[in-house]
């Protein structure tokens, strides 16, 4: 690949020392943009010594998330997982051409693990996060709506909540 970058885009090296955006190219160095607005001038000699992610040239931005369930949940997994599936899979935002996952996962230290991979259709940076949180908000109520609620290491008693997420008062049976 003789350009795998040119001016305006979005660029990363593997090691991670470079992300931000191709500002200048010359004969001996170019000029990256970093996030925190400070420029990094970097030898054109080693941009061809290191691999460069071009994440202006990617399709989509991936929704990458896992999500401890108390272990006191664990029975009410399977119906929870089937609303998660119903709900990526008909997402207005999520690509349909991509993987949906709403998967149990793994027993982990403080809870069940349930992971999601999706992919959103676009890849501007506000409108993943939109949709990242409208995924998130949307596990998060149909955790709630059957009873349960996120595992934490912090919280060792269990307490049942209701369909908002509150906490009940009365004794578990």
């Amino acid at each position: 690949l003789t350009q795998p970058f040119t001016l305006g885009d979005w660029i990363q090296t593997l090691n991670g020392e470079v992300d931000g955006w191709v500002q200048s190219m010359g004969p001996y160095h170019t000029v990256v943009m970093q996030w925190d607005r400070r420029p990094v001038y970097i030898p054109n000699s080693r941009l061809t010594q290191v691999q460069i992610i071009n994440a202006s040239r990617m399709t989509n931005r991936r929704i990458l998330q896992e999500m401890p369930v108390r272990f006191a949940d664990l029975a009410k997994i399977d119906l929870v997982l089937d609303d998660i599936r119903d709900f990526i899979e008909t997402h207005k935002d999520l690509d349909p051409e991509q993987h949906r996952h709403a998967r149990f996962r793994q027993i982990g230290k403080y809870g069940a693990i349930i992971w999601v991979s999706c992919y959103t259709k676009g890849i501007n940076l506000t409108d993943w996060v939109t949709v990242t949180e409208d995924v998130l908000l949307g596990i998060k109520n149909i955790m709630f709506k059957h009873g349960m609620t996120f595992a934490t290491s912090l919280e060792r008693e269990t307490k049942r909540v209701d369909a908002t997420g509150a906490f009940l008062t009365e004794p578990r049976p």
